[in-house]
C-alpha cells in the first residue's frame, strides 16, 4: 500500500474514534483521574516529619529512648556548646501503611578526634541525608519523597575539663539589704565546702582555675534578715549558661552570711609591733636589717566597744610578730602580723582589726646573712 494513503487512513481513523461519542469518551477519562486522585490520596500520605536532638552518652541509651529523636553521641572528654539547627524537619511521601507504622530515629556520634590536633573547640558538619535515619526495628521504609529541610547540622563541641578549685567569701553575691542597724562583713562569710570540683569547656575552667574569684554564685538574700543566714546556692546564670557545672551534691554549696549589728570605725595611729624570739634567727644566720615599727590600724567593732574610745581600745590589743615563722631562705617579706587582745575583751572575732587600706595587718621586713658581715 501506499505510504502516503496508510498515513492518511490513519488518520481518519483515529478522528473517527476520537469524535465519534466524544462526550461519553471525556466522562469516562474524567472518571478514570477522580478514580486514580482517589486511589492515591488513599493510599499515599504526605507527611512532615520533626525530630527533636537530644545528646546520650552511649549509642544503646538513644536505641532504648522511644523518642522520635536525632540523638548526639557525646563520648566522655567533650562537651557540646552549640547545636544548629535546634531540631530537624523532613518532608515525606509514602505508601499510607508505610506512614502509619514509621517509628525512626538518627544517631550521630561524636569522637573526640573531631577535635582537630591543638584545638580544644571545633564545629563538625554533619549532612543531613536519608542514610542518617534508620527504623527502630524491621526493614527500613520505602519512601516516594524524603526531602530534608536542612542540608547539615552544625554540632560545636569543646574538649571537657574538670578541675578543684578554692570557694570563699570572694564567690558570694549578696542580693538585698539587712535589717536596718545591721550589716554583714565580707571576711566573715562562710563557704561550705570551700573547696569544689567544677566541669566545662576547657577554655572556660583554665579561666576559673587561673582565677577563682571569677566563680560567681547565685545571690544570697540577705534582704531584711539578722543572725546567720544560710542558703543552698549553684553557679551564677552566666557560669551555667558558659555551661560550667559544679560537681557536689545537687549542684550547690552552702553559704553563712553573718548579720550583725552595724559596726563603727576607730583610727589608731602608729600602733607599735612587738618582734619576739629574734634570736631564732642567729641559728640561721641571718640578722634584721630594717622591719616595720608601727601600723596604721582600724578598727571596727560594734558602738558598745567603740564608744571607750581610741586610748583604750589601743591598750586592750598587741601587734606581734614571731620570727620563728620566717622562712632562712627568704631575706625580704610582707607578712601578716598576728593581732592579740587581753583577756576580759569581747569575743575577738567580733572586733575586726585592718591596716589603713582595708587589709590585713602586714609588715615588712629585710634579712642579711651574717656570714656577709665578715
Amino acid at each position: 500500500m501506499n505510504p502516503g494513503r496508510m498515513l492518511s487512513a490513519t488518520v481518519a481513523w483515529l478522528y473517527h474514534v476520537v469524535r465519534d461519542d466524544i462526550g461519553r469518551k471525556l466522562f469516562a477519562l474524567v472518571l478514570a483521574l477522580l478514580l486514580w486522585a482517589y486511589l492515591f490520596n488513599a493510599l499515599i500520605e504526605d507527611r512532615e516529619l520533626e525530630f527533636e536532638i537530644e545528646q546520650v552518652g552511649t549509642r544503646q541509651e538513644a536505641i532504648a529512648n522511644a523518642a522520635d529523636s536525632l540523638f548526639i553521641v557525646v563520648p566522655d572528654g567533650l562537651i557540646v556548646r552549640g547545636i544548629r539547627p535546634a531540631k530537624i524537619s523532613v518532608d515525606v511521601k509514602g505508601a499510607k501503611d508505610v506512614m502509619n507504622q514509621l517509628d525512626m530515629l538518627a544517631i550521630v556520634e561524636l569522637s573526640i578526634d573531631d577535635l582537630p590536633s591543638g584545638k580544644d573547640e571545633h564545629t563538625v558538619q554533619v549532612p543531613v541525608v536519608r542514610g542518617l535515619f534508620k527504623a527502630r526495628q524491621g526493614e527500613e521504609p520505602e519512601f516516594l519523597e524524603f526531602v530534608p529541610k536542612k542540608e547539615q547540622l552544625e554540632i560545636t563541641i569543646a574538649r571537657k575539663l574538670s578541675a578543684d578549685v578554692p570557694l570563699d567569701a570572694s564567690n558570694v553575691e549578696i542580693s538585698g539589704l539587712p535589717l536596718k542597724g545591721h550589716e554583714f562583713q565580707t571576711s566573715r562569710i562562710r563557704v561550705f565546702p570551700n573547696t569544689a570540683r567544677i566541669t566545662g569547656p576547657k577554655q572556660e575552667i583554665a579561666r576559673l582555675f587561673a582565677d577563682p574569684t571569677l566563680l560567681s554564685l547565685q545571690p544570697v538574700n540577705v534582704e531584711g534578715k539578722l543572725g546567720e543566714v544560710s542558703q543552698s546556692v549553684g553557679l551564677s546564670e552566666d557560669l551555667l549558661d558558659r555551661q560550667v557545672t559544679l560537681e557536689t551534691r545537687d549542684e550547690v554549696v552552702d553559704v553563712i552570711v553573718p548579720i550583725e549589728p552595724r559596726r563603727e570605725e576607730i583610727q589608731l595611729v602608729a600602733v607599735p609591733v612587738q618582734y619576739i624570739n629574734e634570736n631564732k634567727l642567729m641559728l640561721s644566720r641571718k640578722r634584721v636589717v630594717s622591719k616595720t615599727e608601727t601600723v596604721d590600724l582600724v578598727v571596727r567593732a560594734s558602738r558598745s566597744i567603740t564608744d571607750r574610745g581610741p586610748v583604750w581600745l589601743r591598750e586592750q590589743l598587741r601587734l606581734e610578730f614571731n620570727w620563728e615563722d620566717v622562712s632562712p631562705n627568704i631575706e625580704q617579706a610582707s607578712p601578716a602580723v598576728d593581732v592579740w587582745f587581753k583577756q576580759g575583751m569581747p569575743d575577738p572575732t567580733e572586733i575586726e582589726v585592718l591596716d589603713i587600706d582595708r587589709r590585713a595587718p602586714q609588715i615588712d621586713y629585710v634579712l642579711k646573712s651574717t656570714e656577709d658581715d665578715g
